[in-house]
């Protein structure tokens, strides 16, 4: 009984510690992604203010910022936390 309760103790510590490392790892994306753009957009209003071809860039990189935000709410199903052991669970017919 107290190793099942130990070991769910470690689980939840082990979905603790990878949720705080995605976490991270938005904040880095999203700290790469403010820093690029206002280089970006300095750039490209300096050179040429009449195409804006920074605008493309800005809607690109904000596609893929806005799916690494949603996978780490948890909004995009496949990319959910549990959902690859879910699907174990369900081909197998059983828990794991």
């Amino acid at each position: 009984m107290t190793a099942n309760i130990n070991r769910a103790g470690l689980d939840e510590e082990k979905r603790a510690f990878r949720y705080v490392r995605k976490l991270k790892g938005f904040y880095i994306h999203l700290g790469a992604f403010v820093v690029v753009m206002v280089l970006l957009a300095t750039i490209n209003l300096v050179n040429n203010p009449y195409d804006l071809w920074v605008l493309w860039v800005l809607f690109g990189w904000g596609i893929g910022l806005t799916t690494h935000w949603l996978s780490l709410t948890e909004r995009l199903v496949v990319m959910e936390a549990d959902w690859e052991k879910k699907q174990v669970e369900k081909r197998l017919g059983r828990k794991i």
